[in-house]
């Protein structure tokens, strides 16, 4: 994920990557991987916020499900595509932030 750099250190990439975290923890993901370029010093910045573990190698980091944090036990076949629902869900997250 990049962040237009008009929008940089404005909150909008710990916003976006702690929705993304909630909706794939609501899903019934355990675990959440970052990879990053060594030099990199915003990501581990933000990630580290957020409870982040590092390692084993320079440039990854790893988040965990809380055991509290509510999970969908079946997803309903019903429901649309997951890129459509990405696709949605990312325009609802940036209005939200655009409203703060």
């Amino acid at each position: 994920m990049t962040i237009d750099g008009a929008y940089q250190r404005r909150g909008l990439g710990r916003y976006l990557v702690q929705r993304l975290l909630a909706l794939a923890f609501a899903s019934g993901a355990e675990l959440a991987e970052f990879n990053f370029h060594p030099t990199n010093c915003a990501l581990p910045r933000l990630v580290r916020g957020l409870g982040a573990k590092f390692g084993p190698s320079p440039g990854s980091a790893w988040i965990a499900r809380a055991a509290e944090s509510p999970r969908r036990e079946r997803p309903d076949p019903r429901e649309i595509s997951a890129a459509r629902l990405y696709h949605l869900e990312m325009e609802g997250i940036v209005a939200q932030w655009r409203q703060q």
